[in-house]
């Protein structure tokens, strides 16, 4: 895909769409973009009525953010694809109550680079963009489709209807012939040059404010029982997504950790995206890195596990001798360096602590697990927890 090429149709678009976002090294973007000028004047709240799109609401990011936006009296309309629109609409259905029979809707967009918007995003007060697939479930084209001309399609149709929130100063230095030899490569790729493309926008729409979130490796728990349970009615390693690698420690041949330090819990990815979108929090930067400000050992979290869990998960904990422990969690770590510098500006209602992410994320596999089993299917712990 030519970079220079979407960028030049992009200068010259006056109409259309909306999309997906890039990131520092190492790190899962979302992005996030507020049309402050045209619904809400600078510092108000948007109506909890209006309707906000969330894309890849199915996913483990959307749908913390699709839950969190109902808990806070949001009326939400979430995009997904295929079959997932239904378990979708299931999962948040009892949001849905006599005097608002909309608060939530499914709506099946099958492609988010060239699908019709319209409909989704008449009327909307803001958007937040998570749709993207995780390294290795679609090919480089694929992927840098969904990246590329899904933001274009997401921003140029929001540039007509309103107002508009995404979900992600060094960039990515990854080039397009790695992004062809490695799947994380291909990721990372994508969300950067999605980034540049979006920014590109921007020049010529300034009404645009435009910040990126670009998490780090994100851990938690699913979303409560049970809305969870619709979208993952079966054992899914898919569905998962990074939490797969915490799920992975009750597999005692587990030899398979993230290859880099570093942790941000779901449910403050989601707040963040949030503060964003109600114009409650000005971010201090046009790109944040989101990562809670202390290490992530994992045999520290094993021993968490350990102590939370005791008999109820005894022969299953991975090998805590064989995990990496602190002092690979804090080597040469810049990025944690600088969240211990800047918690306070990055996370100003605070953050969800290694310990808390690890006994929340394991407390909802758990619960999950019964659910499963009790509907007869069978369950094992992947010893590969591939995204």
């Amino acid at each position: 895909m030519d970079l220079a090429r979407v960028s030049a149709q992009l200068r010259q678009s006056s109409a259309k769409s909306v999309g997906s976002s890039g990131n520092p090294s190492d790190y899962h973007p979302r992005m996030r973009i507020d049309l402050k000028a045209t619904h809400h004047p600078s510092g108000c709240h948007p109506n909890p009525t209006e309707s906000d799109p969330v894309s890849g609401a199915s996913g483990f990011v959307g749908s913390h953010i699709v839950y969190q936006l109902l808990e806070a009296g949001y009326s939400v309309r979430g995009a997904a694809r295929g079959s997932k629109v239904i378990n979708l609409q299931a999962a948040f259905n009892s949001f849905n109550i006599p005097s608002n029979q909309d608060r939530f809707k499914a709506i099946n967009i099958p492609d988010i680079a060239s699908s019709d918007l319209s409909d989704a995003f008449k009327g909307v007060s803001g958007i937040i963009h998570t749709a993207a697939p995780l390294p290795g479930h679609a090919d480089v084209e694929i992927t840098l489709k969904v990246a590329l001309q899904g933001t274009l399609h997401v921003l140029d149709l929001f540039s007509i209807f309103g107002r508009t929130i995404f979900a992600d100063d060094a960039w990515n230095p990854v080039t397009l012939e790695e992004a062809h030899n490695n799947n994380y490569a291909t990721y990372a790729y994508a969300k950067t040059q999605a980034d540049k493309v979006a920014l590109e926008f921007t020049k010529t729409h300034p009404e645009m404010d435009i910040t990126f979130f670009s998490p780090g490796w994100i851990f938690g728990p699913l979303i409560p029982s049970p809305y969870s349970y619709h979208l993952i009615p079966e054992p899914s390693p898919a569905a998962l997504s990074t939490t797969g690698y915490i799920y992975a420690l009750l597999n005692p041949n587990n030899k398979h950790y993230p290859s880099v330090t570093g942790f941000t819990d779901i449910r403050d990815v989601a707040r963040a995206h949030i503060l964003a979108l109600s114009s409650q929090y000005k971010y201090p930067q046009q790109r944040m890195i989101l990562k809670a400000p202390e290490p992530s050992s994992y045999r520290k979290a094993i021993e968490i596990l350990e102590a939370k869990f005791g008999k109820e998960i005894q022969g299953r904990l991975a090998n805590k001798e064989k995990a990496p422990g602190e002092e690979w969690a804090i080597q040469e770590d810049k990025a944690l360096e600088w969240s211990v510098k800047t918690k306070d500006v990055t996370w100003p209602e605070g953050w969800k602590s290694w310990k808390e992410c690890v006994e929340d994320t394991v407390d909802s596999l758990l619960d999950t697990e019964k659910f499963w089993k009790g509907k007869g299917l069978e369950v094992r712990v992947l010893e590969d927890p591939s995204l």
